[in-house]
């Protein structure tokens, strides 16, 4: 089973480098560039989503979730985008039935975009 979820996780990378390579004119040092920024970012903001889940803050739940979908969606990390649309879509209906399970997912998923990114930068060294 293990294989094959590794043989899925490859021929379903987490992020479209097709399209971040698109949006980055090929350019090298611009890629990684953004795509620093983003896990830096990204990181802080699912702190950010943690305290609002703890505190039950579905304006800061639907805030962070929403910044994390753009910027998801922006680098070709689609299903990170999806996820956190799911989550956004959660925090506007006031609702924070299983949103521990949803971040969660989130959280993992962003652990696989930038795992992705830190090998795809080190196989362009």
């Amino acid at each position: 089973v293990v294989e094959n979820d590794n043989h899925r996780a490859s021929m379903n990378p987490p992020v479209d480098m097709k399209y971040l390579q698109e949006i980055t004119g090929g350019e090298k040092e611009f890629e990684l560039e953004i795509t620093r920024l983003f896990v830096e970012d990204t990181g802080e903001r699912l702190s950010g989503l943690k305290k609002a889940v703890d505190e039950g803050n579905t304006s800061t739940l639907e805030r962070e979730a929403h910044t994390i979908k753009g910027a998801g969606l922006n680098i070709g990390a689609n299903k990170l985008g999806e996820l956190a649309l799911a989550l956004e879509k959660k925090a506007s209906s006031g609702s924070f039935e299983n949103t521990q399970n949803m971040l969660a997912e989130l959280e993992s998923e962003f652990q696989r975009v930038k795992l992705f990114l830190e090998r795809n930068e080190n196989m362009e060294k």
